[in-house]
Order: C-alpha cells, then sequence, then structure tokens
C-alpha cells in the first residue's frame, strides 16, 4: 500500500510499500538534513534511500537564480564530498517531478566496499528549491530507478 508525506506545507510526495520515513536516528547519518529543513525514506529491501530538503531564497536571488543553476552547484558539492568515494560523474540531464521539469544529474561511487549510484533532482517552485537525491546499489539499479521515477512523478505542489 502506498503512503504520502506531505513537506514544507506545499509538497506532497507518494512513496510504495516497503518505505519508512526515517526517524531522527536514521537521519543523522545523512548530511543534507545538518544545512537545512528536509526528510529521509529508506527501503531497506531495495536498498534505496529517497531525501528531500529545500531552501528557500528572496530577494534578486529569487528571480535569477534557475534549477540549472541550482543543479550545477549541488553537483560541484556532491562531487567535493564524495571524491574520496570514488565519485565518477554521469552527466547532467532532466526528470519530471510531478508537473515540473527537474534538473538532474547522476553519479557513481563506493561506499563500504559497495558500488552505488546516486542522482540529484533539483526543482524550483516559486521562491523554493527543492533538492531530491537518491541513492541506489548499483546491482539494483534498473529496479531502483523505476521506483525513484514513480516517486518522482508523484510530486504536486500547493500555494
Amino acid at each position: 500500500m502506498e503512503k504520502t508525506i506531505r513537506l514544507n506545507e506545499k509538497l506532497t510526495l507518494t512513496f510504495p510499500e516497503g518505505f519508512h520515513v526515517m526517524d531522527e536516528e536514521e537521519k543523522k547519518t545523512l548530511r543534507f538534513l545538518e544545512n537545512g529543513p528536509g526528510e529521509a525514506l529508506a527501503d531497506p529491501e531495495h536498498h534505496i534511500i529517497v531525501t528531500i530538503g529545500w531552501k528557500s531564497v528572496g530577494g534578486l536571488a529569487s528571480l535569477l537564480l534557475k534549477a540549472r543553476d541550482a543543479a550545477k552547484a549541488s553537483e560541484n558539492n556532491v562531487r567535493k564530498a564524495m571524491e574520496s568515494l570514488g565519485y565518477q560523474s554521469e552527466g547532467f540531464g532532466t526528470r519530471q517531478a510531478g508537473p515540473l521539469k527537474a534538473e538532474s544529474f547522476g553519479y557513481t561511487y563506493e561506499a563500504q566496499g559497495t558500488g552505488m549510484y546516486g542522482e540529484t533532482c533539483c526543482v524550483k517552485q516559486g521562491r523554493t528549491f527543492y533538492y531530491f537525491n537518491c541513492y541506489i546499489r548499483e546491482a539494483a539499479r534498473q529496479e531502483g530507478l523505476k521506483i525513484w521515477e514513480g516517486i518522482l512523478a508523484s510530486a504536486g505542489w500547493t500555494d
């Protein structure tokens, strides 16, 4: 049975059975949560973690910055943080996050001897940037990407 989560009082996501919202203890291991609000979902059976963070900007930045700018900055940060884990870029692209176009980038790395695939999607809705991140074991990448795409497709925003 699918479940729904509401984030930032504006974003709703649906996720499949097997996922759970990570508790505070689990989230402490996720670096992005140290720098701002966010939530994390995990499916231990499929070895998938999905994190969603957001940051509102004001003034001129809200007019000038685009989702593509956020994706490029995010890729730079991820590359630096994961350099010691064998970070390898798979390039930039786009995905659909509900009705909105998301700017994305994919990469591979190794965590504790396990090959991993990561993907980040950036969306700008009004004055808020949303960062969707997915981490999948490389061995389960194809199946994991289908689940990831379904979660992204479920995204819906309200004013």
